[in-house]
């Protein structure tokens, strides 16, 4: 099966056609809802704003229950894909190839408005961003941390057994539960299909978080697609154990020089280090950091 996705400022100026192949799991081809989003939803407080949309915190009209609802700009939409005879922003395709995948949230409902749609999510009661749970907790111990980290890697390594590679990993882009540690990984919106990755243009169209950007995106503009999810792993358990980013500036990301606090274990700094090295080449492989002794102990 192909994804037809479409290179354009907005739907109604196309100027060039891409064609993507998606994996070979069919994912579920549903149509927007008949209905109308104000029938069904209600919409409170914002929580979170990108280069995209906005997400608010929502609930559904008669049964209650949190959702977020995230409104997608059709003049900001860059790759776009097809559900049926619809043309929908490549993300919908995205969420809807790894609904049901493990530790990942699940696209509930969405709607097509004139000029944006809508997309209604799962959001997971008595939970907030990794972020802000760093924010309010401070430096996690190690053993938190590497709870966590666990689950992440399990949540990207379900994403791409469905052809799905996410490319903006980051403690904004992870739900936690602040009592069990349960995460889900959220935000596909720089996400693309992992069979198409390693084409040209698409290791050219990359617009992840730049502070979590490789070095060989920041001086080459190309991103490899496993190697960059490495080298975002490497930079989220920095931040978990140091509570910070290593790198704030282009050139501090392609030097590659880490500072660890004296309590991380050397074992652990063994492990960011491997996530961190400049070379994506030299850099741990991906299904090699579950049997790093940090994490197989």
């Amino acid at each position: 099966m192909a994804v037809t996705g479409v290179s354009r400022t907005s739907i109604a100026n196309s100027t060039s056609e891409t064609i993507i192949e998606s994996p070979t799991k069919d994912y579920p081809c549903y149509p927007p809802s008949p209905s109308s989003f104000e029938s069904l939803y209600r919409v409170s407080c914002q929580v979170g704003r990108g280069g995209f949309g906005v997400v608010y915190q929502g609930s559904r009209r008669g049964e209650g229950g949190t959702v977020a609802v995230k409104y997608v700009w059709k003049d900001r939409v860059r790759r776009w894909g097809q559900v049926g005879a619809s043309a929908v922003p490549l993300e919908i395709v995205l969420l809807l190839q790894v609904y049901n995948c493990e530790r990942v949230v699940n696209l509930i409902d969405w709607f097509e408005e004139q000029d944006c749609f809508i997309l209604v999510m799962e959001k997971p009661d008595n939970s907030t961003d990794l972020f802000d749970y760093i924010s309010e907790r401070g430096v996690l111990r190690e053993e938190t941390a590497k709870e966590i980290f666990k689950k992440t890697i399990k949540a990207i390594l379900s994403c791409h057994e469905r052809g799905v590679v996410h490319r903006d990993i980051k403690d904004e882009n992870i739900l936690i539960d602040w009592a069990t540690l349960e995460i889900k990984l959220i935000d596909f919106g720089s996400a693309t299909f992992l069979s198409c990755s390693n084409c040209t243009s698409c290791r050219k169209d990359y617009d992840g978080t730049r502070v979590y950007s490789p070095p060989e995106w920041i001086t080459h503009r190309v991103y490899l697609p496993l190697p960059g999810t490495v080298w975002s792993l490497g930079v989220l358990l920095y931040d978990m154990l140091q509570g910070d980013i290593p790198f704030h500036t282009d050139d501090a990301i392609c030097s590659g020089q880490l500072s660890m606090a004296d309590n991380i274990s050397t074992v652990c700094k063994d492990l960011i280090s491997c996530c961190l090295r400049p070379c994506p080449y030299q850099r741990i492989l991906l299904g090699d950091i579950s049997s790093h002794p940090w994490l197989s102990d």
